[in-house]
C-alpha cells in the first residue's frame, strides 16, 4: 500500500468521515488502468556522410532530405563487393550506402533483427557530394520495455516499419 493510500485509510477511518475527492474509493485505480508505455529510448552508435551518393539517386530526392528525416538501411549481403553492405533508401530511392569501414558491427546487428534507425543529422547541398548528407544510426534501447519479436520486424529492420 502506498503511504498516501495509507493516511487516507486511516485518517478516514479513525474519523469516519467520507469526504468527496478524498474517499478510499477515489482513490483506487480503475482495474483495467495500464500505466503509460515507458518513452522508447536510442543510443547514438555511428554518425557518417552517405558513402557512393554521387553514383545513386540521391540528388533525385535531395529537396526532400530533411534533418531528422528517416532512411531506411537494407541489408544486401549478396553485394559481390562487400558482403556487410548496407544499402539506404529515401522513399524507395536508393541514396547510397552506409561506408565499408563503418558497416561490420552494423550488418551484424541487423543480421541479428536488433533495431537501428538511420536518421538524418544534416544536409548540405554546397558541399562536394560524397560530404553533402550526414547520418546518424541509433538502437532502440527498447520498444516499451518488451523486444519485438522477430516476426514483427519488417525486413528492412528498422523502427520505421516495426509494426
Amino acid at each position: 500500500m502506498r503511504r498516501i493510500e495509507f493516511l487516507k485509510h486511516l485518517l478516514l477511518g479513525v474519523a469516519g468521515l467520507s469526504l468527496p475527492g478524498l474517499s478510499v474509493a477515489a482513490a483506487q485505480k480503475p482495474k483495467n488502468h495500464r500505466p503509460a508505455p515507458a518513452p522508447v529510448k536510442y543510443v547514438r552508435l555511428i554518425n557518417f556522410y552517405i558513402a557512393g551518393y554521387q553514383y545513386h539517386q540521391g540528388r533525385k530526392v535531395e529537396h526532400l532530405l530533411k534533418p531528422s528525416g528517416m532512411v531506411v538501411m537494407r541489408r544486401e549481403p549478396e553485394n559481390h563487393y562487400d558482403q556487410n553492405a548496407i544499402a539506404l533508401y529515401f522513399q524507395n530511392t536508393k541514396i547510397g550506402y552506409v561506408p565499408a569501414v563503418d558497416n561490420h558491427i552494423l550488418a551484424q546487428m541487423l543480421d541479428n533483427n536488433i533495431l537501428l534507425e538511420a536518421r538524418i543529422a544534416s544536409v548540405n547541398p554546397a558541399y562536394p557530394t560524397w560530404e553533402r548528407i550526414e547520418l546518424d544510426v541509433l538502437c532502440c534501447t527498447g520498444h516499451n520495455n518488451q523486444l519485438l519479436p522477430a516476426e514483427d520486424i519488417a525486413y528492412d529492420n528498422t523502427l520505421l516499419h516495426a509494426n
